[in-house]
C-alpha cells in the first residue's frame, strides 16, 4: 500500500491508527485549494466515520463474507479458498466490502500442514490513469492516478488465529436488589437515580486503583486480536482430501454487534414469559443457619412442597391464584364459541352444515356457563370434569369441521384448531381410540397447565375462518379466495391508503443531463417534491397538483437553466409549482436524494429515489500507427458524452487539415487518413468509417506530401474549442525498395496510379508502347518496374502512341499536360509529331502550366 493510499485524516494514524485529533478545511473568499486541501476535506471525514465505526459500533464482520475451502483439481495444484460478499469492519474502522464471489489460490505452503485460517484486509489500488493538466506529453512522466479505490486482500496462516473479539463481561456489575432497596421506595428506581448508572460506569472503570475511566486503548484491545485483518474461519483437510471448518475447539468468527442483532436479542429476552434462564432458585446463608427455613407468600399466589430426599423445594402456583385462573377460562370459553356461532349464523340454515357448527358452539357455551353458575372453577377436580365435558364437544364440532372441510373453514385455521385439540386431549385421560373418556378417573390429578390448553383451543376457535366459493384467477393461473384479495385491498376498519411513489429509484445520467421520474399521485391531490444534496441541503421544493392522470412524468434538468420554470418540468395532466430552486447555474457532480410527501414539501417523506449526475466524460482519440508515405493510418474518435468533436491534423511544411466530426448512432468511429491522396483535390483525404457526419473544413494541399511527424487534436464541441486529448503518428520515407509489387499496378489506368507513386517517389519514368503493339485500351500500364536504388524512379510502360518521341519534356511538365487536360488518351495514342506540335503550340494556357516549354520541347 502507498503512502497516498491511507485515510490519515488527523483522527487516525494510518500504521498504529492512534487517536489524533481532526482538521478540516477553513474556506474564505479568494482562499487557493491545493490537491493537499484537497484530501484534507476527504481525509477529515473518512477520519472520523473510522473513529466512530472503531470505537462505537466495533471491529468485525457485519454481514455476509462466508468462506469455505475447495480441495485441489491435480496433484500440483492447490487449494482454493472461496469468499463470498459481505461487508466488515476492520480494527482502524475502515469498511471491507467485497461485492462479488472471489476465488483465490491458497499457497501450497501454507496449506502444505493440513491447516488454514483465512483472514481479509483493508487494501487500496490507484487506477484510472490521466495525465496533468498543462502537460503535452500524455504518455510521459507528467501522468498521476486519478482514483483510489477501496478494495481488500485475503491472506492466508497456517495456524489457527488468536482469540476474535473477546466480551468483557467480567468488567460489568449489574445493580444489586440491596442497591436499589436503599434509593427507592417499594422497589422502584427513580428515573435520574444513580445506582441506573451502575452498569456503564462498572463497564468503563479501569482496573487499576486509582479510579481513572479506562483508556481508549483497552477498549481496542477488547475488540480483536489483529487490528489489520478481520478473521474468517479455519479449515482442516479431511482424509478424503477435502477441506472443512475445524471442528476442535474452533475460533469463532468476530462479528459487529449491529442494532438488530441487539434489538432481536432485547425482543426476545422481555417477551419470554417463562424462565429465559432456566434458573433454579437456591436459598443461602437464612438465620438461623442450623435451623429450618420458611417459605412464605402473603397472598397466597405461590405454595411449596419439599421434595423428600433430595434437599430441594418444589413451588407451585397458590390454590387462589389458580381458582382465578380456571375462572377465566371458562369465560373465555364461552366469549370464543360465541364468535364461532356468530360468524356461522350469518349463512346457516336448518340441517346445513353451518348449523351444524352453529349448534356444536352453542353447546360448548351452555356447558361453560353451567360450571359458572356452578362454581365448578373453585374445585381442581370439578373445573377437570368441566373441561372434560368440553373437549367432548369440542371434538364433535372438530369432526363436522373435518367432514366438510373447505366447505365450512380454511385449510390454515382449522389445522391450528386440529393441533390445539391434540395438546388439551394429551392432558385428558382418554379411551383407547384417542376420544376423551365419558368419566374422570379417580386417580386423575388435575394438571396446572390444563387451564391454559383449554384457552389455547378457544383462541383457535375465535379465528376460525370461513371459507367461500368466491375465487380470483390472478395472473399466471392462480386462483385465490376473493376475500384474501378484498381483505389487502381494503382490511376490516376501513381502506388502506395509498401513498404517492417514484419510479425508478435510482437515476444516473452525466453532468447537464436530465432525469426522468414517474411520479404516482395515490390518493392525494397534491404531493411535495423535494431535492437535496448530500448534505442534505434542500435545493428544490415544489408542489405537483393532480390533475386527471394518476401517474405523471417529471423531469429534473441537471444542466444550466434561465429559469425555475426551465430546471423543473411535467409531463401529464398536473400543475407543478416551483417554490424554490437553486439558481441558474448547472448542479455539481455528486448523488442528491429525491422525495415526495403528501401534501407539499413540508410533508412528511413517504418514498424517495436518488439521483446520481455523473461528471461528463470528454471525447478521446485512439492511437494512430506509424505507416510508410502512400500508405493510410486510422486513429478511434470516442464521443462518450459530447455530440461533436474538431479533428485538426498538422504535419511538415505547414501542412494542416481541419474537419469537424458529428456524431449519429455509433459511440466510437475510426478515421482514416490517405497520405497518397493529398495532392489530389479528386480524391479524399480523410474519411469516416461508421455512422457519423464528417465534413473537412480546411485542407492544404501538397504536390507531395513530405514524409515526418503528424499530431492529431481532438477539440470540444468544435473546432472552436478547447484541445481534450491528442495523438501522433509518423509517415516515414519507403527505403525498401523490394516493397514495390509490380503486379498491382498492371492493367490499372495511368491516372489513378501516378498521384500514388508520385507522392512515394521523387520521380517516376514513363514509356508508352504504340497500341498497335500492345492488346489494351490507351493509358493503360503495361509494366511496371521497380526503382534499382534509391535515387532511380520506378518506370511505367503505357499503352499509347506519338507521346514517347517528344523529348525534352521533364517528369513535371509530363505530369502537368495530364492533369490539365493538354493531351487525352485518345489523341496520345491517335496523333502524329506534327499534330501534337500543334496542340502544344496554339495552347493559350500552355505558359501558365509549363515555364518556356516550347523551348523545353524538341520535335526533331
Amino acid at each position: 500500500m502507498n503512502d497516498s493510499d491511507t485515510t490519515n485524516a488527523r483522527g487516525m494514524d494510518r500504521f498504529d491508527c492512534r487517536l489524533r485529533q481532526f482538521e478540516r478545511n477553513r474556506y474564505f473568499h479568494g482562499k487557493l485549494m491545493t490537491a493537499r486541501d484537497m484530501r484534507t476535506e476527504q481525509q477529515y471525514h473518512a477520519g472520523r466515520m473510522h473513529t466512530h465505526s472503531r470505537y462505537v459500533t466495533g471491529v468485525g464482520i457485519v454481514c455476509g463474507l462466508d468462506v469455505d475451502v475447495e480441495a485441489a483439481t491435480d496433484d500440483s495444484g492447490s487449494p482454493t479458498a472461496v469468499v463470498d460478499p459481505g461487508v466488515a469492519v476492520d480494527g482502524c474502522g475502515r469498511q471491507i466490502v467485497v461485492e462479488a464471489q472471489e476465488r483465490i489460490d491458497i499457497p501450497a505452503g501454507t496449506a502444505g500442514g493440513g491447516q488454514v485460517s483465512v483472514y481479509i484486509a483493508h487494501a487500496t489500488c490507484k487506477t484510472e490513469s490521466v495525465p496533468v493538466t498543462g502537460s503535452e506529453d500524455a504518455c510521459g512522466d507528467e501522468c498521476e492516478y486519478n482514483r483510489l479505490r477501496q478494495t481488500y486482500r485475503v491472506t492466508f496462516e497456517s495456524t489457527p488465529p488468536g482469540a476474535q473479539k473477546p466480551v468483557p463481561v467480567d468488567r460489568v456489575e449489574l445493580p444489586t436488589l440491596d442497591k436499589v432497596r436503599a434509593t427507592g421506595d417499594d422497589d422502584q428506581v427513580a428515573p435520574g437515580d444513580d445506582v441506573l448508572h451502575e452498569l456503564s460506569r462498572s463497564y468503563h472503570a479501569a482496573t487499576n486503583d486509582e479510579g481513572r475511566i479506562r483508556t481508549c486503548q483497552s477498549v481496542l484491545e477488547s475488540q480483536t486480536a489483529t487490528e489489520d485483518r478481520i478473521f474468517l474461519g479455519t479449515f482442516t483437510e479431511q482424509s478424503d482430501g477435502s477441506w472443512a471448518p475445524a471442528t476442535d475447539d474452533p475460533e469463532p468468527r468476530p462479528y459487529v454487534y449491529t442494532n438488530e442483532m441487539l434489538h432481536a436479542g432485547l425482543v426476545d429476552h422481555v417477551t419470554d414469559f417463562g424462565n429465559p434462564h432456566d434458573v433454579v432458585a437456591t436459598v443461602d446463608e437464612v438465620e438461623p443457619v442450623d435451623g429450618d427455613v420458611e417459605l412464605r407468600s402473603v397472598d397466597g399466589s405461590v405454595v411449596s412442597d419439599p421434595i423428600p430426599g433430595e434437599g430441594a423445594v418444589d413451588l407451585q402456583v397458590g390454590p387462589g391464584l389458580q381458582e382465578y385462573v380456571r375462572d377465566k377460562c371458562l369465560k373465555y370459553t364461552i366469549e370464543a364459541f360465541y364468535d364461532v356461532a356468530e360468524t356461522y349464523a350469518e349463512d346457516s340454515g336448518e340441517g346445513d352444515a353451518a348449523g351444524e357448527v352453529v349448534d356444536r358452539a352453542v353447546e360448548i357455551i351452555l356447558r361453560a356457563r353451567d360450571a359458572l353458575d356452578a362454581r365448578e372453577f373453585a374445585d381442581s377436580r370439578a373445573f377437570a370434569v368441566a373441561v372434560l365435558d368440553l373437549a367432548r364437544m369440542e371434538r364433535r364440532l372438530l369432526l363436522v369441521l373435518e367432514e366438510y372441510g373447505s366447505e365450512l373453514v380454511t385449510d390454515r385455521s382449522l389445522a391450528d384448531y386440529q393441533q390445539a385439540m391434540e395438546r388439551l386431549l394429551g392432558l385428558l385421560p382418554r379411551t383407547d381410540s384417542g376420544r376423551p373418556r365419558d368419566d374422570l378417573p379417580e386417580a386423575y390429578e388435575t394438571p396446572a397447565e390444563l387451564a391454559v390448553a383449554q384457552d389455547q383451543l378457544c383462541e383457535t376457535a375465535a379465528w376460525l375462518e370461513r371459507s367461500t366459493d368466491e375465487t380470483m384467477t390472478l395472473p399466471g393461473g392462480t386462483e385465490v379466495e376473493r376475500r384474501i384479495i378484498e381483505d389487502a385491498i381494503e382490511p376490516r376498519g376501513g381502506a388502506r391508503p395509498v401513498d404517492p411513489t417514484l419510479d425508478p429509484t435510482e437515476v444516473v445520467v452525466a453532468d447537464g443531463g436530465t432525469a426522468s421520474f414517474d411520479v404516482g399521485f395515490g390518493d392525494a391531490a397534491t404531493l411535495g417534491f423535494v431535492v437535496e444534496d448530500e448534505n442534505g441541503l434542500r435545493l428544490i421544493e415544489a408542489t405537483l397538483t393532480k390533475g386527471t392522470a394518476s401517474t405523471v412524468t417529471l423531469k429534473l434538468d441537471t444542466g444550466a437553466v434561465e429559469s425555475a420554470s426551465d430546471r423543473l418540468t411535467v409531463g401529464g395532466d398536473a400543475t407543478l409549482t416551483v417554490g424554490q430552486q437553486p439558481g441558474g447555474s448547472a448542479l455539481d457532480a455528486g448523488e442528491y436524494a429525491v422525495s415526495v410527501s403528501r401534501g407539499d414539501p413540508s410533508g412528511g417523506e413517504v418514498d424517495s429515489a436518488t439521483v446520481t449526475i455523473r461528471a461528463a466524460e470528454t471525447a478521446s482519440l485512439g492511437p494512430a500507427a506509424t505507416i510508410v508515405n502512400g500508405a493510410t493510418t486510422t486513429f478511434d474518435v470516442n464521443f462518450r458524452d459530447t455530440t461533436s468533436v474538431g479533428v485538426r491534423l498538422g504535419g511538415p511544411e505547414q501542412y494542416l487539415l481541419e474537419a469537424e466530426l458529428t456524431k449519429g448512432s455509433d459511440a466510437t468511429v475510426t478515421l482514416r487518413f490517405d497520405t497518397g491522396a493529398v495532392s489530389s483535390q479528386r480524391t479524399p483525404t480523410l474519411v469516416v468509417e461508421g455512422d457519423a457526419n464528417l465534413n473537412v473544413v480546411e485542407e492544404t494541399i501538397v504536390e507531395v506530401l513530405t514524409p515526418g511527424q503528424f499530431v492529431v487534436s481532438l477539440l470540444q464541441p468544435d473546432l472552436s474549442g478547447n484541445r481534450v486529448d491528442r495523438t501522433e503518428f509518423a509517415v516515414s520515407p519507403i527505403t525498401d525498395f523490394e516493397e514495390f509489387d509490380p503486379e498491382s499496378y498492371v492493367g490499372r489506368p495511368a491516372a489513378s496510379v501516378a498521384g500514388e507513386l508520385y507522392s512515394r517517389y521523387d520521380d517516376v519514368t514513363v514509356n508508352y508502347r504504340p497500341l498497335s503493339e500492345a492488346d489494351a485500351e490507351p493509358g493503360t500500364i503495361l509494366e511496371a518496374t521497380p526503382p534499382r536504388d534509391a535515387d532511380s524512379p520506378p518506370t511505367l510502360t503505357v499503352a499509347g502512341t506519338g507521346f514517347e518521341n517528344i523529348s525534352g519534356i521533364g517528369t513535371t511538365n509530363r505530369r502537368n499536360l495530364f492533369d490539365n487536360g493538354i493531351f487525352t488518351a485518345e489523341e496520345f495514342s491517335t496523333a502524329d509529331r506534327a499534330s501534337l506540335e500543334n496542340i502544344l503550340s496554339s495552347n493559350v494556357n500552355l505558359d501558365s502550366i509549363m515555364e518556356n516549354v516550347h523551348t523545353e520541347i524538341d520535335f526533331s
